[in-house]
């Protein structure tokens, strides 16, 4: 994931984001240059900060991605007389065709940037600024807080414990 110009306070010009990657370019990947590169169209995917892309182990032309806020945090979108037509909705979205469209699978998640999702026992497992949610199904859709005694604070990152395949580890900060 990647944005560029990032701040929306960056001299007038627009925020963008987007995904590059090495896979499926034009040229075959090679070592220390661009080939292999390209970006993917992503259609479907606000203009928002990706926050996560995770690949799907079982299939790499699946791929969900998680996006945040938009500009800085704590500036509402518009609220400097950007544009704000490209922003859209939701927060957590899959692709099923190696990054080339993407449907929004938020579900019933709270309206709040979400920063890493990927398939864990059957489901979604995804991280957000109010905690861990879960979903039955890779689709997402109805979601959950997942299990109890996590604080409703963000979690940045989420990875399966390499001794037991039930247990996540979660990362987070501002309340241990």
């Amino acid at each position: 994931g990647y944005c560029g110009v990032c701040d929306v306070l960056a001299d007038g010009r627009p925020f963008r984001s987007g995904i590059a990657t090495n896979v499926g370019g034009s040229k075959p990947g090679k070592a220390g240059s661009t080939d292999g590169w390209h970006v993917a169209a992503a259609r479907g995917l606000p203009k928002r900060y990706v926050n996560s892309i995770r690949i799907d182990p079982a299939n790499p032309r699946t791929v969900y991605a998680t996006l945040g806020g938009y500009g800085r945090r704590w500036i509402p979108p518009g609220s400097l007389g950007d544009d704000v037509s490209r922003i859209g909705k939701g927060h957590v979205f899959k692709s099923t065709d190696a990054g080339a469209t993407f449907k929004d699978i938020s579900g019933n998640l709270p309206d709040i940037g979400a920063d890493d999702a990927f398939p864990w026992n059957g489901g979604l497992v995804v991280a957000t600024d109010l905690g861990v949610y879960f979903a039955e199904s890779t689709g997402g859709g109805s979601y959950a807080v997942l299990g109890t005694g996590l604080p409703r604070a963000p979690v940045f990152r989420l990875n399966k414990s390499p001794r037991n395949s039930k247990e996540l580890i979660a990362a987070s900060y501002g309340r241990g």
